[in-house]
């Protein structure tokens, strides 16, 4: 393998031996396919953002919380700001998603969360938050009778259906198939809304309330998180659509996408800013109030990423009134961990001002 070639960034990679896939024992593996990979990085070249620096750091917690919604043990990872401890301030909130056959480990060990928003907390460019990252996984274990099926692969960061348990909960299945496509996020957005949200803010010194509130994801989680707040706008004021989750037609019904046509998220026939997003933009003045960023992103380059069409969908939220979106592309990459890290590196500064 010729490193040269390779655009910047994290790249997964694995080996396949008689049909069965097989790790590199020399490197680290991460999860991603839906299975375990191996994982390099290829450095951008004046690209420090999301390096390792010597400045105040955060940390990243492990925890484990009950969901009586689901009657199960759920595994999250929480990034808090440098000083947390040592401070009885309270923080806003940052819900972040991962994409199709990944899980809650992947914001932090390809997207490098906590060391973007280290950096930019040493610079003053962002303000201190909690960062939540959980499987949107909800269910049996992936392949047990009753599991939903395997999605299809998106794109070169790994998407589609995820194996088995993660630690500190045997079983639980691992962000498989499309859980986004019910109105509301389905079986989690309800989990979300009456397990996890409420846990945080008891466990954490939070400021609970929507103003102080944000959630966002890539790809499959893009779609989570536009099924999630658009339906629950008195929980969140900032939305962040990652490579996915927009009634763009990108990434929805669309060529390569694993998003159906007949989704309630999908491209609707025609615009009609009464219907799209579960109707909450219906008002649009109420939805100008109600949500302070409406923010959404993609790379550059095809097949699964479209800025045609997210050029296209902003001019007519505008021109239906939508004043809040926000709208970043990033060039030269596609459906991959350097959108998404660039994405993040965008959408923070403007949380919670």
């Amino acid at each position: 393998m010729d490193l040269h070639q390779c655009a910047p960034g994290y790249h997964n990679y694995w080996m396949v031996v008689d049909g069965a896939v097989v790790l590199d024992p020399g490197t680290n593996a991460f999860i991603g396919y839906g299975h375990m990979c191996n994982g390099f990085e290829v450095p951008e070249p004046g690209v420090t953002f999301y390096d390792l620096k010597d400045v105040p750091h955060g940390n990243v917690i492990i925890k484990n919380y009950f969901a009586k919604t689901t009657n199960s043990w759920r595994h999250i990872f929480i990034y808090t700001p440098p000083g947390y401890e040592k401070s009885s301030a309270r923080y806003p909130v940052f819900y972040l998603q991962h994409g199709g056959g990944e899980d809650e480990r992947v914001w932090t060990e390809m997207g490098r969360t906590n060391l973007i928003l280290d950096n930019l907390l040493a610079e003053g460019k962002v303000k201190p938050m909690i960062v939540v990252m959980e499987t949107s996984a909800v269910g049996p274990p992936a392949g047990a009778p009753g599991a939903r099926p395997a999605g299809p692969g998106a794109g070169p960061a790994g998407l589609g259906a995820g194996p088995g348990g993660a630690p500190g909960q045997a079983g639980a299945p691992r962000g498989g198939g499309f859980p986004g496509m019910a109105a509301g996020g389905g079986a989690y957005g309800k989990l979300m809304i009456n397990d996890l949200i409420p846990w945080v803010d008891s466990n954490f010194r939070t400021v609970p309330d929507k103003d102080h509130r944000a959630m966002a994801g890539l790809s499959m989680g893009g779609f989570m998180t536009a099924s999630v707040t658009m339906t629950n706008l008195d929980k969140f004021s900032y939305i962040g659509l990652f490579s996915g989750g927009t009634a763009a037609g990108f990434g929805a019904g669309g060529r390569g996408s694993p998003i159906p046509a007949n989704s309630p998220i999908a491209r609707p026939a025609t615009f009609d800013i009464k219907t799209i997003y579960s109707g909450a933009m219906a008002d649009p003045a109420k939805f100008n109030k109600e949500v302070k960023v409406f923010f959404f992103s993609c790379g550059t380059e095809p097949p699964l990423e479209n800025p045609d069409a997210l050029k296209k969908h902003q001019e007519q939220l505008q021109a239906a009134g939508i004043t809040n979106s926000y709208l970043y592309i990033s060039p030269g990459t596609s459906h991959e961990w350097q959108t998404w890290r660039r994405s993040l590196y965008v959408f923070a500064p403007l949380l919670f001002r």
